[in-house]
């Protein structure tokens, strides 16, 4: 283990003399021996070999970049298939913390449609992308990480984005699933004083009915954390973070606010005033299409 001249990271080299020394299952076991960091980052070679396979089973979670060209996208298949396989096989906790788009071109029109057919795919493309930029190979020639070489350049903005997500926290799929606990908990307190504040009573069956129905989807998206905690944590993330477009906040703070604003004239139209009158069989096949939309 070797120091280095920037705080608080220590680097460990590899060799490939080493796939002939080691056992696959070495690296995990040295791990779990290692004690005084607070976060451990392995970075392995582009080929489904001895060195991956053996950080793999080593590691809680991955995170795989994609280039954005078609041979990136063939070899990506065959790399979460090899995650389920050794899920399966000999580490039940890894997870996919997410597919980071790498050297994006946000100009060209490929690299867009790539990143557009993987998330058509249902596939955790992460929201933020690292561009392309030739910095990234001027810090490898001067041998200093991008922060340290451009700290305000473009892309060392990103990584040092990417790398604060990584480690806020703890791990993101640890956390994904009591976010969402508490993200449904904060929605339903606040719709319930909205709500029935302005019914001015509580005394109303057909209100609670409809919270049943509308955080029984927050529930169902809670449990996906069982089958998927990445994909969860990914879609906990909030889009007022930095590196999201300013669309995506305004349409964000405006549905907020329409929602809030839709409960309570429900509790004034419904108990209060009774503004209008909905037949039941509209109210029931409205309340099944939301129901079929979670």
């Amino acid at each position: 283990m070797y120091t280095t001249p920037f705080g608080k990271l220590d680097v460990v080299p590899s060799h490939p003399s080493l796939e002939s020394c080691y056992k696959i299952y070495k690296l995990r076991d040295a791990l779990k021996s290692l004690e005084g960091y607070d976060a451990i980052y392995i970075d392995t070679p582009p080929a489904l070999n001895f060195f991956t396979r053996s950080a793999l089973i080593a590691v809680e979670r991955c995170l795989i970049p994609f280039d954005c060209d078609d041979f990136s996208r063939r070899a990506l298949y065959p790399v979460l298939e090899n995650v389920q396989e050794i899920r399966r096989g000999h580490n039940p906790d890894l997870s996919i913390e997410g597919i980071i788009i790498n050297q994006f071109q946000p100009r060209a029109s490929l690299p867009q449609q790539l990143v557009d057919e993987l998330r058509g795919e249902d596939l955790p493309v992460l929201n933020s992308h690292l561009s392309l930029s030739v910095k990234i190979r001027e810090s490898h020639q001067h041998a200093r990480p991008i922060i340290y070489l451009e700290p305000r350049h473009k892309l060392a903005q990103e990584y040092a984005r990417r790398a604060e997500r990584l480690t806020r926290g703890g791990s993101q799929h640890h956390v994904g699933r009591a976010q969402g606990i508490r993200c449904v908990r904060h929605q339903a307190v606040l719709f319930v004083v909205l709500l029935f504040g302005a019914a001015d009573t509580f005394e109303w069956g057909a209100g609670w009915a409809w919270l049943v129905l509308m955080f029984g989807g927050g529930v169902v998206t809670v449990l996906i954390a069982k089958r998927d905690p990445a994909l969860l944590a990914e879609r906990m993330r909030s889009p007022m973070q930095l590196d999201q477009p300013l669309w995506d906040k305004v349409f964000l703070v405006a549905m907020g606010i329409i929602c809030c604003v839709w409960h309570v004239f429900m509790g004034l139209d419904a108990v209060r005033f009774r503004w209008s009158v909905m037949p039941l069989w509209l109210a029931s096949v409205g309340s099944a299409l939301m129901a079929v939309s979670f």
